[in-house]
């Protein structure tokens, strides 16, 4: 053998043990440290929380995930202790609040039968506490809340609850605005609803073979608890919108031929076929009918982009009845923290930087300048720029200050029933929110 030869299965061991230290040091960060004479310490670099102000000297941090206990630290000293919860999070835990702005709320958590140290830094908190209005919890729903829709004249709140979460039949109840009753009207009722007005809904049932994407819209008297067909629609794709003057928009069977979009003319009692995309169809919003960024034109039989200048990743929560006012959320392309922003004839006029948010316009609130909206975490799942409290802001659409009015959880939907009165619906119960 050659001096040359024999070097070469030692030119390539070492050649390969530099490209497995380069694969090692590519994967470094999320190598878990081991640290000396203590447990194995793992960044989390995906986590749910809530950072929710309980009172104006304590605010509570809530973490989903697999966790038996933990430690809250604030700016590195231990602040709090977690505690096992029930629901969406499973510990929770109380921090004393002694100033206004913290600079870093970090984790540090076990699983069970683990003896490793997860943490997460949370970034920066500003705590806010505030209570403009009064909550009456009007109705709590004892199982799991399905479907929901207001009447148009907003005296009748109709929900629907899982009866056993094995059959695809609901339970039909109503709450009733002005008497405080609520009744069961019906124990064995389809999936999906709306409201036409107090006694009437619209509903849909399945009349196809399985995968044949074929249900039956009909009209729905909550009195006689009678079914009269209107047009047939999408089983496994079914869009509805709430009913808004009368009008709603739904998609017919996916397989079907013709246009893809259905309105129904409840005034009227007319079907029209619409060609439009029904997948960004949105529910529960009863100022308009939205579909993405356009809203419904009841005299034209179509939908309208609402003007948001060149906004890029925009989602319009908000718009005027001239549609001069729009107000929604933008989001970069990196995935950074949103901005809400309002935009008047077409041009952005204020936005007002938030954290990773959801943002609802609370219905029927807007006075020609001010908006009562509700922002939420939702669970952030990575470190905010600054943790804004969840709950009712007012808005100036014309200054864009956005003024904290009432810490609250977060709604699914709100709406203003009366003045100075709202109600919203939350996972565990209906509520009013009342000044």
């Amino acid at each position: 053998m050659t001096r040359s030869s024999a070097s070469l299965p030692v030119l390539l061991a070492v050649l390969l043990c530099v490209s497995l230290a380069g694969v090692a040091c590519d994967r470094h960060d999320e190598t878990p440290v081991v640290a000396p004479d203590g447990p194995t310490v793992v960044p989390l670099d995906d986590l749910r929380f809530t950072i929710q102000a309980a009172s104006e000297t304590e605010a509570v941090l809530s973490i989903a995930g697999p966790f038996v206990d933990g430690l809250v630290l604030v700016e590195g000293a231990e602040s709090g202790r977690f505690e096992a919860t029930s629901g969406q999070y499973t510990l929770a835990a109380r921090i004393s609040i002694d100033r206004t702005d913290y600079s870093d709320v970090s984790v540090r958590l076990r699983k069970q039968g683990d003896t490793a140290v997860y943490t997460r830094s949370l970034g920066r908190y500003h705590h806010a506490f505030a209570r403009a209005f009064t909550e009456t919890r009007l109705v709590a729903f004892t199982t799991r809340l399905q479907d929901y829709s207001l009447s148009s004249d907003n005296t009748a709140f109709y929900y629907t609850l899982d009866r056993n979460g094995l059959t695809p039949a609901m339970e039909l109840h109503v709450y009733d605005l002005a008497t405080g009753a609520d009744r069961v009207v019906d124990h064995d009722f389809p999936l999906n609803f709306r409201s036409v007005s107090r006694d009437r809904l619209v509903t849909a049932k399945t009349i196809g073979a399985p995968g044949e994407d074929r249900a039956m819209l009909y009209s729905y008297d909550a009195g006689s608890r009678q079914y009269t067909p209107i047009v047939e629609v999408s089983e496994d794709y079914l869009r509805l919108s709430e009913v808004v003057d009368g009008f709603l928009a739904t998609n017919r069977p996916y397989w079907g031929d013709g246009p893809e979009g259905i309105v129904v003319d409840f005034n009227t009692d007319t079907v029209h076929q619409i060609d439009f995309d029904w997948v960004p169809l949105r529910p529960h919003t009863r100022d308009r009918i939205w579909l993405g960024n356009s809203v419904f034109d009841s005299q034209s039989l179509a939908f309208v982009s609402v003007p948001a200048g060149n906004a890029g990743h925009f989602t319009a929560y908000f718009a005027s009845d001239d549609l001069t006012t729009v107000m929604g959320t933008e989001y970069p392309g990196d995935f950074g923290p949103c901005r809400v922003v309002v935009f008047k004839d077409n041009t952005r006029i204020v936005d007002d930087l938030l954290s990773d948010k959801v943002v609802n316009a609370v219905e029927g609130s807007w006075d020609g300048t001010h908006l009562l909206v509700q922002q939420s975490d939702q669970g952030s799942s990575r470190p905010a720029v600054e943790h804004v409290q969840n709950g009712y802001y007012d808005l100036d659409t014309s200054t864009g200050a956005l003024t904290l009015l009432h810490n609250a959880p977060f709604a699914r939907s709100a709406y203003q029933i009366g003045p100075g009165a709202s109600i919203a619906v939350r996972s565990d119960g209906l509520y009013r929110i009342e000044r």
